[in-house]
């Protein structure tokens, strides 16, 4: 069921029928799933920046697909599960290790703008994904009913 803020304006009687009140209810069901969407879109976006982190960190892919056992192998496995897959490392954290990364490591130096807007664009994930996470939804009680 829809949320219903009151407001300091609020007379005392709501003029919402029983049509709107369904409606309502019908659009914040609606945004359960975009919230869900994007929650779940940004989960994927997370998990490609640990592959890029690790990657570049430890030369991955073809230590990853190789059936021999290489040092380095057991060294990425540690650091995805026990560091970047860890509760203590948010997405904000990790978006500050890959800006450390480009600016710092020379094999960025030819795609540092590409990376800055990627960083960018990261940086508004996370924020619209916060929004979506933490937001609430209310709905403001006017003479002529209610609005959004």
């Amino acid at each position: 069921m829809a949320k219903i803020k009151l407001t300091k304006d609020f007379t005392g009687q709501f003029k919402i029928s029983l049509d709107q009140l369904q409606e309502m209810d019908r659009q914040h069901n609606a945004l359960k799933g975009i919230r869900g969407n994007v929650i779940e879109i940004t989960i994927d976006i997370e998990k490609q920046l640990n592959y890029l982190i690790s990657h570049t960190l430890f030369g991955g892919v073809k230590n990853r697909q190789s059936d021999v056992v290489h040092e380095t192998k057991s060294e990425i496995l540690f650091f995805e599960e026990f560091i970047l897959n860890s509760t203590f490392l948010t997405l904000g954290s990790k978006l500050k290790i890959f800006r450390a990364m480009y600016k710092k490591c020379s094999f960025f130096k030819d795609y540092e703008k590409t990376c800055e807007n990627l960083a960018t664009n990261l940086k508004k994930v996370i924020e619209w994904r916060d929004r979506f996470a933490h937001g609430e939804i209310t709905f403001k009680t006017t003479k002529e009913g209610f609005s959004d």
